[in-house]
């Protein structure tokens, strides 16, 4: 039995409850789905799809989460996150959305967790109860 199956409902709740959530670069539809998911267990939001204004969000405020999508305009999400986790500049949890085989490299660039489209909810929670223990 995995981990995602040992947790009740309201585990899955406590790993989000008052936490707050930076979600980057994401389209309508991953926007829409995610919202609901991490709100419905008590989570704050912020949504910015704009690079550069979420690069100042990283750097202004102190969040719990980061998801990013892993093909942001005009830059390369996976040497940003290895840059900042060698500059100590991001040190919290960050999971990747894409739509291609990141994993390896994803993770290898610091990436906490990669979420391979189409995101669903079971895959979503595997991916909290990985990186939010």
């Amino acid at each position: 039995m995995d981990a995602l199956q040992r947790l009740k409902a309201g585990d899955i709740g406590r790993l989000l409850h008052d936490k707050d959530v930076l979600l980057i670069g994401v389209d309508e539809v991953d926007e829409m789905l995610l919202r609901y998911m991490i709100q419905e267990h008590g989570a704050q939001l912020v949504v910015e799809n704009r690079t550069e204004e979420a690069l100042d969000l990283i750097s202004q405020r102190k969040y719990d989460l980061l998801i990013i999508n892993t093909r942001l305009e005009r830059l390369n999400t996976l040497e940003l996150i290895y840059q900042k986790r060698q500059k100590k500049e991001i040190r919290v949890p960050v999971i990747g959305i894409t739509s291609r085989n990141l994993m390896g490299r994803g993770l290898s660039s610091g990436f906490d967790y990669i979420i391979r489209r189409p995101i669903e909810k079971k895959k979503f929670h595997q991916a909290l109860v990985s990186v939010m223990r």
